[in-house]
């Protein structure tokens, strides 16, 4: 915990994270249930199961559900110092505006299989959801729904890095010295891949 800045601890407190000493005894406790939930990407139940088993807190998934709901301003204030101590501001005064991406789907009670997809991009700067679109269980997952400016930046899953759909909403500028511009977009890509995009259609 020494990369941690500090007063950390203490702002759990003022954050309203931590209101009372019942389930979780600290603030270490409640940090390391956060870091097992996020890095982890498990379930409620599966983190609450954790918790119990190494005796961290005799909590239950709804319990972790609602210290985590509580813990958001605190984690907030954790990461900007960090950042802060390391050079980095945390204010996005930039001409790029940062678009994050993604999709999910929604069942109907009782259907076996996906009744609407849901499409959604997210504006990192200003912390507000810019589009939003439902479609039927055929609407795929695609860049072409983004409502994108000149000089986004869009961070998406790779499965989206598709080249017919990256030659319709962008020009990739800035290649790599050494890197071909087809080779960028048709090996597989990392997890997330970040377009600076230029020009749309």
């Amino acid at each position: 915990m020494h990369f941690l800045p500090q007063g950390w601890q203490d702002a759990a407190w003022t954050y309203g994270a931590i209101t009372r000493l019942r389930a979780i005894q600290s603030a270490e406790a409640l940090l390391r249930l956060s870091f097992a939930y996020a890095w982890n990407d498990w379930s409620l139940r599966t983190t609450a199961a954790l918790a119990r088993r190494i005796g961290l807190a005799d909590i239950s998934d709804v319990a972790v559900l609602k210290r985590l709901r509580h813990a958001s301003a605190w984690l907030g204030f954790i990461l900007d110092q960090w950042f802060r101590s390391q050079g980095i501001g945390t204010a996005l005064k930039s001409r790029f505006r940062l678009v994050l991406t993604d999709g999910s789907t929604i069942q109907r009670p009782g259907s076996q299989g996906t009744t609407w997809r849901l499409h959604a991009q997210w504006n990192l700067g200003t912390g507000r959801w810019e589009h939003v679109e439902l479609t039927d269980a055929h609407g795929a997952e695609s860049l072409t729904r983004l409502r994108l400016r000149p000089d986004d930046v869009v961070l998406a899953d790779r499965h989206d890095a598709k080249p017919p759909a990256l030659a319709q909403c962008c020009q990739v500028k800035d290649a790599p010295p050494g890197i071909p511009m087809s080779s960028m977009i048709n090996v597989h890509p990392p997890d997330q891949m970040a377009y600076r995009t230029t020009r749309y259609r």
